[in-house]
């Protein structure tokens, strides 16, 4: 499993992280699953009321410490279709962040 970076994005029960394989893991404390993102944006889009995160001093400290023992625990899944034949992201390239910055 990769190892996070830094947190990017929060919510009152999630926190998005960028993770040292290139690709972005939204945990939260009620799914079931790792919801992966190939850029924040992608998340931003359906939830305008996340906050931006520059650490983890910007997160709440109960939402970081549920969250990186989350982490460790369940399986990550595509959050959007397009993100599926990336799967299992491990050793795999993300190539949105590249691909928005020509847009």
């Amino acid at each position: 499993m990769s190892k996070s970076k830094r947190p990017v994005l929060f919510t009152s029960d999630a926190v998005m992280y960028e993770m040292d394989n290139g690709w972005f893991y939204f945990v939260s404390t009620t799914a079931d699953h790792i919801a992966v993102y190939g850029h924040p944006i992608f998340y931003t889009r359906f939830n305008p009321y996340c906050k931006p995160a520059k650490s983890e001093n910007d997160v709440p400290a109960q939402i970081i410490h549920k969250t990186k023992q989350i982490l460790s625990k369940l399986p990550v899944q595509a959050a959007i279709s397009a993100f599926q034949r990336y799967a299992p992201f491990e050793g795999v390239n993300n190539p949105f962040p590249a691909m928005l910055s020509r847009a």
